[in-house]
């Protein structure tokens, strides 16, 4: 593909959010292979070597920053002199209570833990997935802080979400609406390369110690008691409206974590 720049007149920098437990080093590995098919530098603190404090407000040239664990835009206000393409990658946050619950409180690693992170997971593993959900302190009130950094953006803006529930269940058709920004000179070859490519990406594993251990959207429903669900549902009312998820949802019978 070309190198030619994406906008003739100024620097284009691409800037992937996505929320923990979203995807996102999934996200991280498809933009890197993105900005080299389109040759353009790639930035990530999740590289061996990170990079991205050499995202700058005076950056002159094209560039894609991914993932940023947050909906704000700090810490990178540019100055204007770039064309700034944001992707906003979300998911049911009830969903996302549910993954935080057995990854910080089981499955992940402690090895690098600090003080506060084993706190955190001594905290969780003294709770039923149930109690943890519901904790304003700890799981509620933090989410609603972080979606609040999306919903309170321009309407324009939040033109440019996508869904990780799409993602896992639709990838050509969420790959699709996360291609434009490149403006590759053929971009259904693009797409069908990936597409193709991912094709199993999303099956669930059986390992109980995969970070992929649950893809399948919907897994609050699975893993909480209705009466949780519906509490649950009440506290984060206003987020979900917003997000455009489904408040009455059916629970599936209930099986062991």
């Amino acid at each position: 593909m070309s190198a030619i720049r994406i906008h003739p007149e100024r620097p284009t920098g691409i800037i992937v959010h996505g929320l923990h437990k979203s995807g996102t080093m999934f996200l991280y590995q498809l933009f890197h292979r993105l900005c080299r098919q389109r040759r353009i530098a790639y930035y990530s603190g999740n590289h061996e070597h990170p990079n991205h404090h050499l995202v700058t407000p005076d950056i002159d040239h094209d560039f894609c920053l991914c993932p940023i664990r947050t909906f704000s835009d700090a810490p990178f206000p540019f100055t204007g002199n770039q064309q700034i393409r944001r992707i906003f990658h979300v998911r049911d946050p009830r969903d996302i209570l549910v993954s935080q619950y057995y990854s910080y409180g089981w499955r992940h690693s402690d090895e690098e833990f600090n003080d506060g992170r084993h706190r955190q997971r001594e905290s969780i593993q003294t709770m039923s997935i149930d109690e943890y959900v519901l904790d304003e302190t700890h799981a509620i009130h933090p989410i609603k802080l972080r979606l609040r950094d999306l919903i309170d953006r321009d309407e324009l803006e939040l033109r440019h979400v996508v869904k990780y529930e799409e993602m896992v269940t639709d990838f050509p058709a969420w790959l699709a609406r996360v291609l434009p920004p490149f403006e590759f000179r053929f971009p259904s070859l693009v797409k069908t390369r990936y597409a193709l490519r991912y094709r199993n990406e999303f099956q669930p594993s059986s390992d109980p110690g995969s970070h992929k251990r649950s893809v399948t959207p919907g897994d609050y429903l699975r893993r909480l008691q209705p009466a949780t669900i519906q509490r649950l549902n009440e506290l984060l009312e206003f987020e979900l409206r917003v997000l455009d998820y489904d408040l009455y949802a059916v629970p599936a019978a209930r099986h062991a974590a």
